[in-house]
């Protein structure tokens, strides 16, 4: 046992020297790793009970240090002796934003880990504790989670149902009028069913039984009797007995219950749909109050902090225009007699056999305007065709009169450039940045108002846009309340006629018929030649081709959504699986194979802890040539199996998408940036693009510098200083935020796929395009 405890407590100060309570958590933590005296211990950011926040302690009776940024323990990083043996690390004094002042700790609001030593002679540290802090998922709806699965899935058997379209004709039962040509059918079924249980087929067998002398039909026992007897009141007499639990009767009631369970399903989940599209309504009325604003403002903080990327992103981008630049120079004859000034626009690049000729305006001396540009060595990348870069610099050059388009034009052919003459002036990114920013303070300026940059001509069209957005937003709500007014005459449809089958299942009939053994359907005459079996089986198949399923399935759907909220993580990967169908079908119109989904359910047994069996969905279709494939569990290498392979295919191009479900609640073992990196170690490189999905938005409360969206990447961030910087190669690896109600970032990353990483000639990895990336990070804003 070790002679220390972590603990959770909060901490009440009266002022910064004095204590005025100390309240410990109801939470109990244990080690989540013991290797010898290593122990590693896990909790979260915003530890939260009862509005108190909590910090982690140390318990012991000896002396806790706390490691150095050199790696090393010293009486100076020795942690503070609070109350008794009860040690705190006391950070500077601080103020939040409810006026409570507090010493501020990491471990609340800081990932990270934190490396503590503990003592017993204060000489050589015995045991080695690491206390790993990782972002939260409060704010998750598990309940959603597991909702969303079900009907996604449901969805996904179902998925060619044509149940909510009308039917002209209508049929009345009872007091009721149905007109869903799949409710017709049910009722229809009903009334077979009702048939069937008066008067069904049965199977006879003889017996004997003891009768009364008048109602005895005579067998030999019954001879035997009287001669031995002379009279008797009862004697044994010929029986016949009525079978019913019978094949044909055990199907008729499986299908009921199979009926019954598809109405279920459907009530539950057209009711769950309404309530999605009217929530789907409220944000496009949210929306539609936002375009309304007449004077709107924008979030200054949100402006800063994407021109703070882009001049971040710029700068980098000069840095590596820099090395090519020298490069360029050093390879390039610096040897002439005389060398004059060039200052040159360049817009664009023509090559003819091979070689560049840039095209610009030439900015000083003589000869101003639009003018071709030659050097004798090929700068290769240093200018981009369409991206305006000014450089000036000190050249020997031919002066040539050229004829293009039929006008006259100088062409300037550089043969020498002198050393260190070349530079860099500005390009169309600066003066981009330098304009918002000019934004940026008319802005604040002017309360924010947007208004305020925008001339009368652009205001006047962007208030026709607002108003072409609230339009198309108003068409939008239009339809979907239709889809809700037809979605819920179905579903009131079905929860009418639920109870009468209920009111079957509670039958006599149904009771004593074993129709839990059930295997299969095989044909029998009597499903042809008695009306009333052939009705039940018509319409039970009618019901079935109106839901578009198998019913093989039904058993598997009922299996595989058993699981239970401690295995949440074990949902929410299956959630990714059907997620990830259902965006390839929706947003890519692709199409899954229905007997591959069915072999894959097959292999999900809520039983066992994990799932290793490897299974794969093909689609039908193609988007561009583009086919796909969905691997889930398939092993890459030994000891090397992520949850998902998402393949694509075009043009004897293969790429792989290697997505990782991680479900992380307070047992959050690495902040998800580390564990992105370790998962691109282990399953990156070649043609495998790694990727995490997860549900929660990690290091929310994360003081940074600068934040950047990566494709991939809900958030890329650089950290302080050099060494410490994390840079997330484009489009190689990253994570994705997805949750029910929140899938955009998985179609961005598919379909980005799509068009970078199959096509060689603009791969992204090519990092030297900067506007490109430019581009692409903004569609993650």
């Amino acid at each position: 046992m070790p002679e220390f405890e972590i603990l959770l407590i909060s901490i009440d100060w009266e002022s910064p020297d004095r204590v005025r309570t100390i309240v410990p958590s109801k939470k109990f933590l244990e080690a989540s790793k013991i290797e010898g005296n290593k122990y590693d211990y896990d909790i979260v950011l915003y530890n939260k009970e009862d509005d108190l926040y909590f910090q982690f302690a140390v318990k012991t009776k000896h002396t806790p240090f706390l490691k150095t940024n050199d790696g090393n323990w010293n009486q100076n990083s020795r942690l503070y002796n609070i109350q008794d043996d009860l040690w705190i690390i006391k950070g500077d004094w601080r103020t939040g934003q409810r006026g409570i002042s507090y010493h501020h700790c990491p471990s609340i609001n800081t990932i990270g880990k934190i490396e503590i030593g503990i003592s017993e002679n204060l000489t050589q540290i015995q045991q080695f504790v690491t206390v790993d802090i990782n972002s939260n998922i409060d704010d998750f709806d598990f309940a959603q989670l597991k909702n969303d699965f079900e009907g996604e899935l449901w969805n996904l058997i179902t998925s060619n149902k044509s149940n909510v379209t009308s039917d002209k004709i209508e049929i009345r039962y009872c007091d009721k009028i149905f007109r869903y040509a799949e409710n017709q059918s049910i009722i229809e079924f009903i009334k077979a069913f009702d048939h069937i249980s008066k008067n069904s087929k049965r199977e006879l067998s003889h017996s004997k039984e003891l009768r009364k002398t008048e109602k005895v039909i005579p067998i030999a026992e019954t001879y035997r009797k009287l001669s031995i007897s002379g009279t008797a009141t009862i004697l044994p007499s010929k029986a016949v007995l009525e079978n019913h639990d019978i094949y044909e009767n055990r199907f008729v009631c499986f299908m009921l219950h199979s009926i019954h369970l598809i109405v279920s399903k459907n009530i539950k989940y057209t009711s769950l749909q309404i309530e999605r599209l009217k929530n789907e309504i409220e944000v496009l009325n949210q929306k539609i109050s936002i375009l309304q604003v007449p004077d709107p403002k924008v979030n200054p903080e949100k402006i800063n902090n994407e021109i703070l990327a882009q001049e971040e992103f710029l700068n980098e981008w000069k840095t590596k225009w820099e090395n090519r630049k020298t490069a360029f120079v050093n390879n390039h004859n610096n040897t002439a007699d005389s060398f004059n000034e060039l200052v040159f626009q360049i817009s664009g690049v023509i090559y003819f056999d091979g070689k560049p000729t840039f095209w610009g305006n030439k900015l000083n001396g003589n000869d101003l305007g639009w003018s071709a540009l030659e050097f004798e060595t090929d700068p290769e990348e240093l200018f981009e065709d369409g991206k305006e870069t000014t450089i000036k610099f000190f050249a020997a050059y031919k002066r040539l009169a050229i004829t293009v388009g039929g006008r006259q034009r100088i062409k300037f052919s550089v043969w020498a450039i002198r050393q260190g003459s070349f530079e860099y002036v500005n390009s169309f990114q600066d003066k981009i940045i330098l304009r918002q920013r000019a934004n940026y303070a008319t802005l604040q300026n002017n309360n924010w108002k947007q208004f305020s940059i925008l001339s009368t001509s652009d205001r006047n069209k962007f208030i026709q846009e607002r108003n072409n957005q609230v339009q198309t937003l108003s068409k939008k709500i239009e339809k979907i309340n239709f889809q809700i007014q037809n979605i819920g005459e179905f579903n009131v449809e079905q929860s009418e006629i639920q109870p009468l089958l209920e009111k079957r299942l509670k039958t006599s009939f149904f009771k004593k018929i074993k129709w839990q053994n059930f295997q299969g359907f095989k044909p029998s005459m009597t499903f042809i030649q008695n009306i009333s079996y052939r009705n039940a089986l018509r319409f039970y198949k009618e019901v079935l081709k109106s839901e578009g399923i198998d019913i093989a399935v039904f058993d598997l759907y009922e299996n595989v959504t058993s699981f239970g909220l401690r295995e949440m993580p074990q949902v929410y990967e299956l959630w990714c699986l059907v997620t990830q169908i259902k965006v390839l079908e929706e947003s890519f119109h692709f199409a899954h194979i229905s007997k591959d989904l069915l072999a894959l359910l097959k292999t999900i047994d809520p039983k066992k802890q994990t799932i290793s069996e490897h299974s794969k969905i093909d689609f039908k279709n193609s988007l561009a040539g583009r086919q796909v494939t969905i691997h889930y569990q398939k092993s890459i290498a030994e000891r090397k199996r992520p949850d998902f392979i998402l393949e694509v295919t075009c043009n004897n191009r293969t790429i792989n998408l290697i997505l990782d479900a991680k479900f992380k609640n307070y047992n959050y073992k690495k902040s998800i940036v580390y564990e992105t990196m370790d998962m691109n170690n282990k399953y990156g490189g070649d043609k495998n693009y790694v990727f995490i999905l997860h549900p929660c938005k990690d290091g929310t409360f994360e003081e940074r510098n600068i934040k950047y969206t990566n494709h991939g990447g809900e958030r890329i961030f650089y950290g302080e200083g050099d060494e410490q910087q994390i840079k997330f190669p484009f489009h190689e690896y990253g994570y994705i935020e997805l949750k029910p109600n929140f899938t955009d970032t998985l179609k961005k990353l598919i379909a980005m796929s799509f068009e970078y990483l199959l096509e060689p000639s603009r791969n992204a990895k090519k990092d030297n395009k900067y506007m490109t990336q430019n581009q692409i990070m903004k569609c993650f804003v």
